[in-house]
């Protein structure tokens, strides 16, 4: 074999080898993609709980200490439900 034929056929199989490997990737890359949109909309539904319990409490007649609490509650909640929708929108 000729050493032209030789410098041909690795360059093929290297070719070959890298084509799997982004393929490879790419799936992997889309199921992990996946995976964290799914967590991100189980947070979501999570928080989404959270703030209406605290809506549903707000409407009874707590203490002012209560009132505070909830507030406090309410504002770390929603913060929290604005980064998911952060994560959902950079994964989208």
């Amino acid at each position: 074999m000729s050493s032209a034929s030789e410098i041909q056929s690795t360059k093929n199989n290297l070719e070959d080898i890298i084509l799997r490997k982004t393929v490879e990737l790419q799936k992997k890359n889309k199921q992990l993609s996946d995976y964290a949109y799914n967590n991100a909309h189980i947070l979501r539904t999570a928080f989404s709980n959270i703030l209406g319990l605290i809506q549903i409490l707000e409407k009874g007649k707590p203490n002012q200490d209560h009132l505070q609490e909830l507030k406090g509650l309410k504002e770390r909640a929603d913060h929290l439900d604005q980064l998911v929708k952060e994560v959902n929108q950079i994964l989208r």
